[in-house]
């Protein structure tokens, strides 16, 4: 190849480079955006706002909330407490050492409500519709009213196991006393104050300093000191997790690693990424987990032999 011919192919390789860099750049300050102004929309896109929890990040950092559900799949073994409340059996440990702590301190803490079933958290909504239905509200506002204070059938934390109303017993220890003491200790065990009273906007449930939600000790420690609530956390988590994949691109840019005739199937590569987990979360929750599985593995088998194929 001659002179002119290198230098017209190199100039092209620099422009398209040049490109690619700018789109990261993009990519990485509209990430910065999303996460300063509303950490839960970059997460609602990379969940494509499915209504169903997600355990990607493990069981203990499930998000429950107000706009995802508990997930059909969802399997919980209890541990029954000495007032007959029950609890998910991996977070017992830690929940009774806390109590040990505490009455140690002289503050006896009681767990007032754990776990509960489909059926009694369906009784805590109606019983609060109706309480607000006595002070003269309309249906539609005292269902509005309720939800601030009780999840829904299926979005409440209480029906995976992991969340805990703590209050005082009510003879030693004054509910003030156990409010304080857990607010400044509780992430030591793993716990985070579930509901704060600055982040309402965001939780949609109004302040409560007796709903402890188990995260694992060090989660709980990042959400103490960055005073983020569980939402936020998730939401930061996400698009950490963004802005590491576009520095890595970016890097093996720089590197030379990644050239820019590798673009386009970046970017169909992830146009199918994209379009296969939005196609799979649909389809899950019309067949089961097991015929699910089966048909990944058997779309993963099929691509394996293509590919072989392809290559002799």
């Amino acid at each position: 190849m001659n002179d002119p011919m290198r230098q017209k192919t190199r100039k092209k390789h620099r422009k398209g480079k040049r490109i690619v860099l700018s789109l990261l750049v993009l990519i990485l300050t509209i990430s910065a955006v999303r996460f300063t102004v509303n950490q839960t929309a970059f997460q609602d896109f990379l969940h494509f706002n499915t209504d169903v929890a997600s355990m990607e990040h493990g069981w203990n950092l499930i998000l429950v909330n107000w706009e995802y559900k508990i997930p059909k799949d969802w399997k919980v073994e209890l541990t029954e407490l000495s007032n007959g409340q029950s609890v998910d059996s991996r977070i017992y440990p830690d929940l009774q050492q806390m109590f040990d702590d505490m009455r140690a301190q002289e503050i006896y803490p009681v767990v007032a409500s754990g776990y509960r079933t489909a059926k009694r958290q369906r009784e805590l909504m109606d019983d609060k519709v109706d309480s607000f239905l006595a002070q003269g509200y309309s249906r539609s506002e005292a269902k509005s009213e309720a939800k601030k204070w009780v999840a829904d059938v299926g979005y409440s934390e209480h029906q995976t196991g992991l969340a805990v109303d703590i209050n005082a017993d009510g003879v030693n220890s004054s509910g003030q006393q156990v409010y304080a003491w857990l607010a400044d200790n509780a992430w030591k065990y793993g716990f985070i104050l579930r509901y704060p009273e600055d982040k309402t906007e965001i939780t949609k449930t109004d302040y409560e300093p007796w709903h402890y939600r188990y995260v694992g000790a060090e989660s709980a420690a990042k959400i103490y000191e960055s005073g983020l609530c569980l939402e936020e956390y998730i939401g930061m988590m996400q698009t950490m997790f963004a802005l590491s994949s576009s520095v890595g691109m970016l890097l093996r840019i720089v590197r030379g690693i990644y050239t820019v005739e590798l673009l386009p199937a970046t970017v169909l590569g992830t146009i199918g990424i994209l379009l296969g987990k939005r196609v799979g979360l649909k389809m899950l929750k019309k067949i089961s987990k097991e015929n699910m599985m089966k048909l990944v593995y058997s779309m993963i088998a099929v691509s394996g032999i293509l590919t072989i194929a392809a290559n002799t």
